[in-house]
């Protein structure tokens, strides 16, 4: 967005943010096969889940730390707006630690954990994406997008969801106005990648964020051939599944993977285990509830806040 550009009034982003949620309640409602939707999404969260464990253990011994790209030192970036990214320091290579997202307060925050090659992630963001996009641009919500690598070992060793982060990571830092139509874009229907296959190769990963806008300057091309940030990624999903997820109020717990709907133990470090997993104001989305009408409720109540 240039700008230039002209921003709409109140009135007309209120309009837009309710049609969104209509359309995204009408998609659900057309979707006769809505429930054996989410039992993939099920599936895939458990496999995802025994994937994050073991792939933990072995991150931990193989992957040297990197630092990080700029305005994501929560392993995740905050889209204010589709087009503005909120800043913040690098992680440094040596940090072991991820630091806890900064929201604004008057906004809803909604923190989502994806992978770039997690079925479950592509459907989540065909059924919500058009939602997320239009309540971030009338300014309803904040958008804490964190990219992990569980499906890494899923990619016939081309290592796809570190890569695919990494763009992400890259744009971030250099081109931040195209990162969110660069993240859009790689759960495209027609763009994601099988899990199990070898993925998109990074040029054809150039390519979607030439799409979205971005300009290919070398430094963005030397940033993606070089991988410079994907071993921040796969250390920051080792923290997520190790030691804890950021995001998540004080007192609430995660889920366990699968749909039972059991939640992890009290008291202890509330870690990652499945994706997608969605985090609104703090508190876990559970998978039977419906999102649009979930998210609502937490627009309803910060606006009445605001009152």
């Amino acid at each position: 967005m240039s700008i230039s550009d002209p921003r709409p009034t109140k009135s007309v982003k209120r309009e837009a943010a309710r049609q969104a949620a209509q359309e995204a309640r009408a998609r659900e409602q057309r979707a006769k096969k809505r429930r054996r939707l989410l039992v993939q999404i099920g599936v895939v969260a458990g496999i995802a889940g025994v994937l994050a464990g073991v792939w933990g253990m072995w991150s931990a011994a193989n992957v040297p730390p990197g630092p990080g790209p700029a305005s994501m030192s929560t392993g995740g970036v905050i889209f204010n707006a589709p087009d503005e990214v909120q800043a913040s320091d690098a992680q440094p290579a040596e940090s072991k630690t991820r630091d806890e997202p900064v929201f604004d307060g008057e906004k809803v925050s909604v923190t989502l954990y994806a992978d770039y090659m997690c079925p479950g992630c592509g459907n989540f963001e065909q059924l919500y994406g058009r939602l997320l996009e239009s309540l971030l641009e009338s300014g309803h919500i904040q958008l804490h997008m964190v990219p992990v690598t569980f499906l890494d070992m899923q990619s016939a060793g081309t290592k796809y969801s570190s890569r695919a982060a990494n763009l992400v990571g890259c744009l971030v830092e250099q081109q931040p106005e195209y990162a969110y139509g660069t993240h859009t874009r790689l759960f495209n229907a027609g763009t994601q990648p099988a899990e199990g296959s070898a993925g998109l190769t990074d040029r054809q990963l150039l390519a979607i964020a030439k799409e979205a806008g971005a300009e290919m300057t070398g430094e963005l091309q030397g940033c993606v051939q070089k991988r410079s940030f994907a071993d921040f990624f796969q250390v920051s999903s080792d923290i997520f599944s190790s030691t804890g997820a950021v995001g998540l109020a004080e007192g609430e717990r995660l889920q366990m993977p699968g749909l039972t709907g059991e939640l992890q133990p009290e008291g202890e470090p509330q870690k990652l285990a499945s994706t997608p997993t969605v985090i609104v104001d703090g508190v876990q989305w559970q998978r039977a509830e419906d999102f649009a009408l979930f998210l609502e409720k937490h627009i309803a109540a910060k606006s009445e806040q605001r009152q």
